[in-house]
């Protein structure tokens, strides 16, 4: 009863947030391209301001392929273009391809970030400038496009119109997201070594670490029911819909700035911004003092 319940819970939570970040990733775009399009020149003296343009250019590359992809659908169940299946799929492996570059590239960013703070004699050899950037995202995406040909192209001569099992393909993306979760591992030593977290009152009360095991254990009893290609699949479509919403969101919010030129296009946002971002304000009296000088008639 108790795994039933849990099953449940944890079922209605999948969805409201698969809902919610489906939803992110409508309404967020317009506003992400106006803010990056206004602060553009301000972000040219960043010194990651590399990244930054490559995160702008992926991101409005991944919009461009999905009104395409959704496009051409429509248009293939309207007309019925194309009748094999294999080039539908085709046409989804540059969104695929995309998630996996994004991790890798995130785990790269922790990893620098990492060896900087520890080693700070790496720093210089580690700052890339726009063209290294540029020659390092092309490589990953070459690798990346390279390897899902050759797969696909194995399963289609391999097996005709059924397609065999995923293992292969399984192995590889727990390797990417094993990636992914490595570079969230490489900021807790810098987290730690900033400031220690073990007194801080909201840290002792709500003991996250408790929290961790217990969220496994209830996806667990979701997932066991289902097959391995089903959870590959869902883990596969949140990525698709969750990497470019973390990429906008993290630009959106990144600093104060940035929440300014986005209050400026959303009304709302200024409330945000006076929640997180005004500072507290003290009001003292002030004090006038008046001399009186007296002339003795």
């Amino acid at each position: 009863m108790a795994n039933s319940f849990t099953s449940n819970l944890l079922f209605i939570f999948l969805v409201l947030l698969f809902g919610s970040i489906g939803t992110l990733l409508v309404l967020i775009f317009p506003f992400y391209v106006r803010v990056s399009l206004a602060n553009r020149e301000k972000d040219k003296n960043a010194v990651v301001y590399p990244i930054i343009k490559h995160f702008f250019n992926a991101i409005c590359f991944f919009y461009l392929s999905v009104v395409l992809c959704l496009t051409f659908f429509a248009m293939n169940a309207l007309l019925g273009l194309f009748d094999n299946k294999d080039f539908e799929i085709l046409l989804l492996f540059p969104w695929a391809i995309f998630v996996h570059a994004h991790h890798l590239i995130l785990f790269f960013l922790s990893l620098q970030k990492f060896l900087i703070y520890f080693f700070p004699e790496t720093e210089n050899f580690l700052i890339t400038t726009g063209k290294s950037t540029d020659l390092i995202a092309f490589s990953l995406y070459l690798i990346l496009t390279t390897t899902h040909l050759i797969f696909f192209l194995w399963i289609m001569f391999q097996s005709g119109d059924d397609y065999p099992n995923v293992e292969i393909y399984t192995g590889y993306y727990i390797f990417i997201n094993s990636a992914l979760f490595s570079s969230v591992l490489l900021y807790i030593p810098i987290v730690i070594s900033i400031g220690k977290h073990a007194h801080l009152y909201s840290f002792v009360r709500n003991k996250p670490h408790k929290f961790i095991p217990s969220l496994w254990s209830s996806w667990y009893a979701y997932t066991e029911s289902y097959s391995i290609i089903m959870c590959l699949i869902m883990c596969i479509v949140f990525d698709l819909i969750s990497t470019p919403v973390l990429i906008q969101v993290s630009y959106l919010f990144c600093n104060k700035r940035n929440v300014n030129t986005l209050s400026k296009q959303l009304p709302a946002m200024k409330y945000i911004k006076l929640v997180f971002y005004t500072k507290t304000s003290r009001v003292n009296p002030i004090t006038i003092q008046t001399d009186f000088q007296t002339v003795g008639q």
